[in-house]
């Protein structure tokens, strides 16, 4: 008999629980379809699994177990390309000569499903990169484009502090550079099965699909067995270990979701790893944290953290903690003896009832604080003990019986000091370091004898007992003791490994290639919308046989994005010709993708069958005002898509060469339109004989979320010429909503009002001169890649003022100044916006012999921060900064500049509480930024080093050699923090955010190709009026077969808007009045929400719980699905299968 609270549940079931007909569209490639959760692998290979946690060998009660980990840890790019250290390639192999070359070799490969590909392995590459590192279409096949991760290239067996693993000498460069990951797959695996106690970790995604594609199918299920039993472990799981300081949240979800996928695909549950390994990176991010636990990780692990913090968590014991790595998001509850009414819960699957078969459904999600995580500092950077490190790379001596007492007593005392700073009788002892095990038998034969040797010790009563591990059996290890842990609620930002060596350079080194990656995932969301209607579009066109090829190109663009993720790619910390590489396949994942976009958009437009397809183009050097349609065409088409899920308004500027030009809509309407000079430094910069010194701009109203607009510009005749702009020296800009006024003496910003708020604020470009060192002791640690250290704490104008010329006209007014031969600006406002945009040019610096500098753009205002300011981290949280602090720790002042630098992904800003004044400062790529003084702003553009006679000794060997000319913009939001009594400016600055990160993208067709046969516009979302306005569509992606990934993210935090920091809902199949899909192509049937990455269930996810000293209330998160209705909380990313 059933009880009423009982019969609660049966009934929440029987609502919510239905499916149709049985069906549910699975993430997991290998399982069957499933109705209640998920259900074994249908393959033989998966029937019988002992994996992960259950895998782990057994622990001694009452003795410390010491948890041997094999590991190495393979980079992707740095001092080599990516192929060059899978292959063993040398580094001089690689040209430096301004042009696309062949590859050296080609290697011929059977995969694993019978067919054979060509891959070209080793290539070289230097593409002259224009000011965003731009789009370099270079002849060269997708199959070379590699995946990749970076770091260091020689072995690290010193058991030191961190700096040592990337410091060597300059002339023992090409001794250190060897490397072979293949080998290291190659060794690892083989000594795997000779031994079942024996472990391994796998990190690197990318390196491990390059060499699966590479076995024949035996091998491949052999290597699927080994992970399948536990001996080989994937942890953390992305394409590359990614950067944590310089990328965008949406770019660390997509790489991390793609190397889960291709994991999950390969290998089922026991290739997800329950443990992050973010063991290099050089500071650590609470937003990627906050994303490992929201893709269901247990914890993680790292080396690198501030000298001083690091010698505080030592001397209070705290080297593993309980990370809080959200404001926002906070506990989602169970449900209780007292019924449903009320609760907050998450139903696995939605689908619609309609058949017989349906059956009965329900999992409630009990997560605890859903953004979590348990995070463990390791002891000895991520190296062996000195003396413990056996491989080609290592000259330790091997154990023997000569040595083995020896041998044994040194590792003993090791061990035993470790475990004075941890908290319970489980240490990690990681064996292995950069590129180890290229000679596995060596290194696991002496594991072997030193396992063998330490234990027999107990029989003379040694309590130390020895055992082959991985990272989540030592987590559950140390899960099972029950430990007291403390709590974080910070980050781990700047990082300094010594007292002068600030690793804050690097947050701008490069910035071109961080620009070009920002343009690259804006490219990427843009095709992967288009793919999914693509999808559609193939059904209803009864097209087939392309998907396959289409799939290819798209992986490739995916790849090329995860691989420049990380850590020494983004970062500029690699090598000029790695970088350059690293554009080069970006570039050509770019290019194969655009030509598959093209074939996705001509079958959304074509309403006429018998309509022809037609060609667009994108401009990828549209930044300096370059693009071959609009300078070459007379008469052309530009189509103008959103790839957000709301309305946008965007200003169109395109470089055109006539004097007058019409723009008509797709009703025949004529748009206003303006021409403005090219600003001279930039037309300097052009590569081409064509003579374009002027752009064409319209305004694009009110654009269709996830869809397009075409617009036909055609050039006429001059008459009165309307439309052109007024040159005058007026000292003020501005439309109703913001004015901007510049000093007339000076040419400098003076004062910014908006809504009539005056605030006086100066800008100014200033540089740090770089400090040149010997590097080696602290205080001669020189200026580079990694490290900003400026010779003194105070800057040096670029110029005291600026020529300057203003432009006035119906829909822009800017101002052109000029600071030197190398610096210039335009201050622009646009007609409708509330924003003030600076867009800025560095051209190449004229430095003498030992000299580098470091140029910033400073705001200096007359508000009052009292020290503090904020930045975001990732491009999500806003995290409080106070110069001179510290949360964790009592911060001793070494560098009082660059020790106040962080990372500004997406935004800084700083208050005037007793005003209620906000001023912030967006950016259009990572740089680093701080606030040095009170009611100042700074943000590094560029960092020139190349003059020094030395970098900052971490492992490059080579000075900052970067020597492209950068163009960047930064948005300037301000007013009152409570905005316009309609939306607060918190509000405002995060829309504005995303309609720069993913702004509309352009493609060019000459008219003579249109026909009545196009539409000229559509949208991808059923409703006009796109979603809520705190709400944005992270991600719609092809899945599977009759299914998408739909990512849902609240953008807003709890406290920043009275109105729009509330709960959210979204139907996506009865979306507005007019009960219409929100999908325009799609008939969604079924819903079923997953991990954030898309590869588990979330309803069988089930995290380990921990014992946390410090509790406080936190606010629940909502993870409701109401007849198709998602709610969203502040903050809050929901992850779904959407089936059709």
């Amino acid at each position: 008999m059933i009880g009423s609270q009982s019969r609660d549940r049966v009934l929440l079931a029987l609502l919510l629980g239905l499916s149709l007909e049985g069906r549910l569209v699975a993430p997991f490639p290998n399982t069957a379809p499933v109705t209640c959760g998920y259900q074994p692998h249908t393959l033989a290979i998966f029937s019988t699994t002992v994996c992960l946690f259950q895998s782990c060998h057994k622990t001694s009660p009452g003795m410390l177990n010491v948890h041997i980990v094999p590991h190495s840890h393979d980079d992707v790019g740095w001092l080599k390309t990516v192929s060059q250290y899978y292959y063993g390639g040398r580094l001089d192999t690689l040209s430096t000569e301004p042009r696309c070359r062949t590859i050296h070799f080609t290697k011929e490969w059977k995969n694993h499903l019978g067919g054979t590909s060509l891959i070209t392995p080793d290539r070289d590459s230097n593409i002259d990169l224009p000011v965003i590192g731009s789009l370099i279409y270079c002849k060269i096949s997708t199959s070379d484009h590699a995946a990749t991760e970076v770091s260091t290239a020689f072995i690290h067996n010193d058991g030191e502090t961190s700096s040592r693993i990337k410091e060597y000498n300059k002339e023992e460069e090409t001794h250190l550079q060897y490397a072979n990951v293949s080998a290291i797959l190659d060794t690892t695996f083989q000594e795997l099965k000779k031994n079942p106690d024996r472990r391994y970790n796998q990190v690197e995604t990318a390196f491990l699909w390059m060499w699966l594609q590479h076995q024949d199918n035996r091998t491949v299920q052999e290597y699927i067995e080994l992970v399948q039993n536990g001996r080989m472990e994937m942890v953390g799981g992305g394409w590359s270990m990614h950067d944590e300081a310089d990328t965008h949240y949406q770019s660390i979800i997509d790489q991390m979701a793609w190397g889960l996928k291709r994991l999950n695909d390969t290998f089922g549950p026991c290739g997800i790893p329950r443990v992050g390994w973010q063991i290099d990176p050089f500071g650590h991010s609470r937003e990627s944290s906050s994303i490992m636990a929201q893709m269901g990780y247990d914890g993680m692990f790292f080396s690198r953290l501030h000298y001083q913090d690091n010698a505080h968590r030592r001397a209070t014991n705290t080297m593993e903690f309980m990370w809080q790595a959200s404001d926002n998001l906070g506990v989602t509850p169970n449900i209780t003896s007292e019924g449903t009414a009320g609760l907050i819960f998450s139903v696995s699957v939605l689908t619609v009832a309609k058949s017989p078969r349906s059956q009965l459904c329900l999992k409630v999600v009990c997560w605890g604080s859903s953004a979590d995580l348990f995070s463990g500092l390791l002891y000895n950077d991520y190296g062996p003990p000195r003396g413990f490190c056996w491989d080609l790379r290592c000259y330790d001596a091997e154990i023997s019986s000569q040595n083995a007492k020896d041998k044994v007593g040194a590792f003993l005392n090791f061990v035993n000091t470790q475990s004075k700073f941890y908290n319970t009788d489980n240490v990690l002892v990681t064996m292995g370091s950069d590129f180890t095990y290229m000679n596995a038998t060596l290194y696991y034969t002496n594991l072997d004898r030193l396992i063998d040797l330490v234990n027999a010790e107990q029989t003379n009563g040694s309590n130390v007992h020895l055992i082959y591990s991985t990272p989540s059996c030592y987590l559950k290890a140390v899960h099972d003791s029950n430990p007291a842990l403390t709590t974080k609620t910070d980050d781990f930002f700047p990082y300094a490994n010594e007292a002068h060596a600030y690793w804050t350079g690097y947050y701008t080194s490069r910035p071109t290639l961080k620009r070009f990656e920002r343009v690259g995932n804006n490219f990427l969301q843009t095709f992967l919308v288009d793919a999914c209607y693509r999808q559609v579009c193939k059904q209803l066109s009864a097209m087939t046989g392309v998907a396959n090829k289409d799939s290819s190109k798209l992986d490739a663009l995916r790849e090329a994005m995860g691989i420049i993720q990380h850590h020494d790619a983004i970062t500029g910390t690699e090598k000029l010709a790695v970088a350059k590489d690293y554009a080069k396949s970006l570039s050509s994942a770019v290019q194969a993708c655009g030509d598959l976009s093209q074939q996705a958009i001509n079958k959304l437009l074509i309403a006429d069958q018998n309509a022809p397809t037609v060609e667009f183009k994108s401009c990828p050097l549209l930044n300096i005002s370059r693009c071959e349609p609009s300078e070459t065409e007379d008469d052309f088409i530009v189509t103008v898509y959103n790839p957000l899920a709301r309305p946008v308004s965007h200003y169109v500027r395109i470089p055109v060469t006539g004097e007058q030009y019409m723009v008509t809509d797709p009703s025949g309407t004529s748009l206003i339109v303006q021409l403005v000079p090219v600003p001279e430094p930039v037309h300097s910069l052009e590569k081409s004989s064509v003579p374009v010194k002027t752009e064409l701009i319209f305004h694009a109203v009110d654009l269709p979320p996830l869809g397009f607009r075409s617009y036909r510009v055609s050039r006429t005749t001059p008459t009165s010429r309307p439309g052109t702009s007024v040159q005058s020296s007026d000292t003020t800009i501005g439309n109703q909503n913001v004015t901007v006024e510049i000093n007339e003496t000076t040419g400098l910003l003076k004062k910014i009002t908006v809504d009539g708020v005056a605030i006086q604020v100066e800008q100014n470009f200033h540089f740090y001169r770089a400090y040149s060192g010997l590097n080696g002791a602290s205080n001669r640690r020189s200026d580079g890649a990694y490290v900003f250290r400026p010779q003194a704490n105070e800057t040096t104008p670029i110029a005291d003022s600026a020529n300057y010329t203003t432009y006035k006209g119906d829909l822009v007014e800017e101002i052109h100044q000029v600071f030197s031969d190398w610096t210039s600006q335009v201050i622009r406002v646009y007609k409708e916006e509330s924003h003030v945009e600076f867009e800025w040019l560095i051209n190449t610096i004229p430095l003498t012999s030992g000299s580098g500098i470091e140029p910033v753009s400073r705001f200096v205002t007359d508000l009052s921060s009292d020290r503090l300011f904020y930045t975001d981290s990732n491009g999500r949280e806003l995290l409080e900064r106070k110069r001179d602090y510290r949360p964790s720790w009592n911060l001793t002042v070494t560098e009082p500049v660059s020790g106040n630098y962080y990372p500004v992904t997406s935004r800084i800003l700083i208050r005037d509480p007793n005003q209620g004044i906000e001023f912030a400062v967006l950016n259009d790529r990572a740089q680093g930024g701080s606030s040095v003084k009170d009611g100042q702003i700074e943000l590094m553009v560029r960092n020139f080093t190349v003059r020094l006679k030395v970098d900052d000794g971490f492992g490059v060997a080579e000075v900052l050699n970067d020597m492209e000319p950068a163009r960047g913009h930064h948005y300037v939001v301000a007013g009152r923090v409570d905005g316009d009594n309609v939306t607060s400016l918190a509000a405002r600055e995060r829309g504005l955010a995303q309609r720069k990160l993913l702004s509309p993208w352009l493609f060019f067709t000459p008219a003579s190709q249109w026909s009545d046969g196009h539409l000229r516009e559509f949208s991808g979302l059923k409703s006009s009026l796109g979603l809520p306005s705190n709400v944005h569509l992270l991600t719609l992606e092809p899945w599977k077969e009759q299914a998408v990934l739909l990512r849902l993210e609240h953008f807003l935090e709890k406290n920043e808007d009275p109105i729009l920091s509330s709960d959210a809902d979204v139907n996506i199949k009865n979306y507005s009045s007019l009960k219409q899909e929100l999908l325009a192509p799609l008939t969604v049937l079924s819903v079923n929400e997953t991990t954030l990455d898309g590869s588990q269930w979330l309803s069988e996810v089930d995290r380990l719980q921990w014992n946390i000293t410090v509790t406080e209330e936190r606010t629940p998160i909502s993870h409701r699905i109401n007849n198709f209705t998602i709610t969203l909380s502040p903050m809050q990313i929901r992850t779904f299968i959407v089936g059709y």
